[in-house]
């Protein structure tokens, strides 16, 4: 329930009870990869609580049984960036495949996006912070493939 962590450069891929279930402290996952992972909620990140940080990552093919085909936020804070993608992940319809945040969550992703992808920012930046490059994603479900034109925010 504290502490801090550092991974690197780590593939996770094939498990069945998700890769990352994180309660508490901080989380600081870069350049990794988290694939065909399963589980009912979040099979690749499921978050309720602390702050988990996610950079350069690519999350693909993960399925919830529940919600949230790869990340799923029930509390604390998650913050994308570096061109993060989740990619293919399925969870039930409705049910936000590739991401699900709570109420009780809280989920931004700061630019650069990857490539060929993007985000709306509205004029004057998002957030409380007053930053010009951080979309803060509310509550909700966002479907596959994050972050694409389709997303409505």
């Amino acid at each position: 329930h504290g502490g801090v962590v550092l991974v690197t450069q780590a593939n996770f891929s094939d498990l069945d009870e998700g890769a990352v279930n994180m309660t508490g402290g901080t989380l600081h996952l870069i350049d990794s990869d988290i694939r065909r992972c399963r589980a009912n909620r979040g099979p690749a990140l499921h978050l309720s609580g602390g702050v988990a940080t996610v950079a350069g990552s690519q999350f693909e093919e993960n399925e919830a049984a529940v919600s949230g085909g790869a990340v799923q936020v029930d509390g604390g804070t998650l913050l994308m960036s570096s061109r993060t993608q989740l990619k293919r992940n399925r969870a039930p319809r409705g049910m936000g495949t590739s991401l699900e945040v709570s109420a009780d969550g809280a989920a931004s992703y700061q630019l650069p996006v990857p490539p060929a992808h993007w985000v709306f920012i509205p004029a004057g930046g998002l957030g409380a912070t007053g930053d010009f490059d951080v979309m803060q994603l509310g509550a909700g479900r966002y479907d596959d493939d994050f972050l694409t034109p389709a997303l409505q925010v």
